[in-house]
């Protein structure tokens, strides 16, 4: 299995790594903290993706500002657009999916696998 990694840097690593699992159904597999318990890092496993949630080394960092493509079967794909939708997410229909801007600020676009 090819596992395809994803890097997302956020401002509020902590909660973004709570929503991404949810949204997707993910496992948390790992974090790291900085000494003061604040989360540097986090992955989480959804299918054959491993998200990688981050917060941004420098305050100019790119925060939130990526685009990521994710494929996932039809009904999968409907579930997280819905979980999308009902978490507050703009979503944009395309053919085969939609694109997504989450709350973080980050840019979605799920497509339907295959």
């Amino acid at each position: 299995m090819t596992v395809t990694e994803i890097e997302v840097q956020v401002e509020d690593a902590d909660a973004a790594v709570r929503f991404y699992t949810a949204i997707f159904a993910g496992v948390e597999s790992g974090r790291e903290c900085l000494c003061d318990g604040r989360l540097l890092h986090a992955d989480i496993e959804i299918g054959d993706y491993l998200l990688s949630v981050g917060t941004p080394w420098s305050p100019a960092g790119p925060a939130g500002r990526g685009h990521s493509e994710v494929r996932l079967p039809g009904d999968e794909l409907e579930r997280v657009l819905r979980r999308f939708a009902e978490a507050g997410a703009q979503l944009e229909r395309i053919d085969g999916g939609a694109e997504v801007g989450d709350i973080f600020g980050h840019r979605w676009r799920i497509v339907r696998a295959g």
